[in-house]
């Protein structure tokens, strides 16, 4: 059989691919049994579940730009994730061989005619679907999390930014998944950045999660010690709150930046329903500054090749896998971790941004085992 791969074969995606640019992997190209041979390839039909998750929505734009570039895709976003806490429970016990009317009634989804080519779930309220799928249709799928009460060997693989002991088919990603590239970046920020007439520099705050809580005092002392540095660098500031931030938190934050709030070429407040995309102001950015606790914004940052510095409050308590993949980045050079409240600004030298997108690494991944 081919497309699936054998038990340990655990790959890690740190190293640069032997391209020294973007170009396309070389397609996939099937012969009569389904391998590989010397019959184009018809677009390869993909059904994606999502559970509605900004951040496991990123990471199944990042699964499919990377299947694009092994040759056509036909993606269809499909709802589909658990109904509750009760359901991962009961497809737990169910295992592999849960009935289909079971699955059906554990999961809220829509799923559309035909059959697909693959599957692939992001989060963990969508594994037992995609895998079920899978069997349904004798299929690969791919899962981009931490498999959690089910046999992570029922997938063709899964995508983590960590390790996974015992996972013979993980393939470890340097960063969380995203679509973003150094490319796309640039060029989406192109137009803010020549309105800005100069440097930049780039704040996204999160808020409490991931084991993390933000104190007023702390974000006021971070909009004083970033306007402040901005203002030294000679760079312009713009800034991005998130849903996790909070009207509170803003209003601390806007006190600390004083004027800096008001000359900002590019602000979205969330509490006052400012909403736009924040991958201009990330392309347009000279430096990234963004709370350690959003794992995906921090990805889509560095995927970007900005220097990026991750903001820890002194109420941090993350997971080990989260505070592995800041301390894994920071090694690398890809970002600094400083102290919200006492940011060293402008940071220190000494950066290595990532020069090659990951999504070509990735590709590279998938071409061996799909």
């Amino acid at each position: 059989m081919c497309g699936l791969p054998a038990r340990g074969t655990a790959a890690r995606l740190f190293a640069p691919p032997s391209r020294k640019d973007n170009r396309p992997v070389k397609k996939n190209r099937l012969d009569a049994t389904g391998c590989r041979g010397s019959v184009a390839a018809a677009p390869r039909r993909v059904w994606a579940l999502s559970d509605g998750v900004p951040g496991h929505e990123a990471r199944t734009r990042g699964i499919l730009a990377a299947l694009r570039r092994l040759g056509p895709v036909e993606a269809q976003i499909l709802p589909g994730a658990l109904r509750g806490r009760w359901a991962r429970g009961v497809m737990a016990l169910a295992g592999p061989g849960a009935p289909w009317w079971l699955v059906a009634a554990c999961h809220r989804m829509e799923l559309p005619a035909g059959r697909p080519d693959l599957v692939t779930g992001a989060g963990g309220r969508t594994q037992f679907l995609a895998a079920a799928l899978a069997a349904r249709f004798g299929v690969p799928a791919l899962f981009a999390g931490l498999p959690r009460h089910i046999d992570g060997h029922r997938f063709a693989a899964v995508l983590c930014p960590y390790p996974v002991p015992g996972l013979g088919n993980l393939i470890e990603l340097e960063l969380p998944l995203s679509d973003v590239e150094p490319e796309t970046a640039r060029a989406a920020g192109a137009a803010l950045r020549a309105r800005a007439g100069g440097p930049v520099w780039t704040l996204l705050a999160g808020g409490d999660g991931a084991g993390y809580r933000y104190e007023a005092p702390e974000w006021t002392a971070l909009g004083r010690a970033v306007a402040e540095g901005a203002a030294r660098a000679g760079a312009r500031l713009c800034l991005a709150t998130s849903r996790r931030t909070g009207a509170a938190a803003e209003a601390a934050l806007r006190a600390g930046l004083g004027a800096a709030a008001g000359a900002a070429p590019a602000a979205l407040w969330w509490a006052q329903g400012d909403r736009g995309p924040v991958l201009p102001l990330i392309g347009a950015a000279d430096l990234v500054l963004v709370t350690a606790d959003s794992a995906s914004m921090i990805g889509e940052a560095v995927a970007a090749g900005r220097p990026v510095v991750a903001l820890e409050p002194a109420l941090a308590a993350p997971a080990p896998r989260h505070r592995a993949v800041l301390t894994g980045l920071a090694a690398r050079g890809r970002l600094q971790l400083m102290p919200i409240a006492r940011p060293a600004l402008p940071p220190p030298q000494g950066f290595r941004p990532v020069e090659i997108s990951p999504l070509q690494t990735l590709a590279e991944a998938l071409a061996r085992i799909l």
